[in-house]
């Protein structure tokens, strides 16, 4: 995967971005007029959440004392979009993944959040993420960390 942003999670604010998709999928957004969102927790187990936990120590979410980790309780209420910026990555990539080796299509969409958080995810975070710095000068003040 690529480098998205600085940060683990950013706010993503009105900008072009790419959708790509095989050309199926396509000719279904084509007849109903409607991109779905995913529900996370089918990709629950795929790895993208818990990482999350594990590095910036939020031990609560991998807590599954009562019946699963409270991650997967919270993946419930998660949909996503998979979507890039242009110029964003690996272009080769994306197509292999996304759009069945090259064979698909990209949609360019103007994305202009009103109801939702889109968020900006990075899978190979630098050394410290926004999250940690907060939490560093936390405790360099002697204050309890933040978790979210």
């Amino acid at each position: 995967m690529t480098r998205s942003s600085t940060t683990c999670f950013r706010t993503h604010h009105s900008q072009r971005s790419f959708f790509t998709t095989p050309a199926d999928s396509l000719k279904g957004i084509a007849k109903t007029g409607h991109l779905r969102l995913h529900w996370v927790r089918k990709r629950i187990d795929q790895g993208e959440l818990e990482p999350f936990a594990i590095k910036h120590r939020l031990k609560g979410y991998l807590d599954s004392a009562d019946s699963e980790p409270y991650f997967k309780t919270l993946s419930k209420d998660l949909f996503y979009i998979s979507l890039t910026c242009p110029g964003g990555g690996d272009e080769f990539e994306l197509w292999r993944a996304f759009a069945l080796g090259g064979t698909g299509v990209r949609l360019k969409l103007s994305v202009n959040p009103s109801r939702a958080e889109l968020r900006k995810i990075q899978y190979e975070p630098p050394a410290g993420t926004l999250l940690t710095e907060l939490n560093s000068t936390l405790a360099a003040e002697g204050e309890p960390p933040f978790v979210p």
